[in-house]
């Protein structure tokens, strides 16, 4: 990767559960799982089920047991996994707005005003592809279809 995560923005969160699978992979929030016995309710890391659906940045860790900490990037440039081998219809161009698949994967926005733009490609990804590409985090919103 040629950028730098120097100016990036991370937050720490409890993980929930095996996310050595996930690394890289957008992430909402959720208290499933979590310690709400006491006065604080701790978030944890949750992967979208909706496409378009609202993620707070990209998981940087792999951690393999629920509850540890977990480093996401939620603004400036990361890596993130991107592409879908089914459900994306067009390509990755640098400039690309793209918001997440339902499986957490960054995909190429379809101009859906409901859709949540949480960045922009800084690198190409073909049709059908999948795979690991710089991504400036930016989370532009809903509401725009430009």
């Amino acid at each position: 990767m040629a950028y730098d995560q120097y100016n990036s923005t991370f937050l720490t969160l409890d993980s929930s559960g095996d996310l050595s699978a996930s690394q890289y992979f957008l992430t909402s929030v959720s208290t499933a799982g979590a310690d709400v016995a006491g006065p604080n309710t701790f978030l944890r890391t949750a992967i979208p089920a909706v496409r378009g659906g609202f993620v707070i940045g990209a998981i940087q860790d792999n951690s393999t047991q629920t509850g540890f900490s977990t480093k996401v990037a939620v603004l400036g440039i990361s890596k993130v996994a991107a592409g879908d081998t089914s459900a994306m219809e067009n390509a990755i161009s640098p400039g690309t707005k793209l918001i997440s698949s339902s499986v957490g994967r960054a995909v190429p926005t379809t101009n859906a005003v409901l859709d949540y733009r949480f960045g922009v490609a800084l690198q190409a990804l073909a049709t059908g592809a999948t795979a690991i590409i710089p991504v400036l985090i930016t989370h532009e919103g809903t509401g725009s279809t430009n």
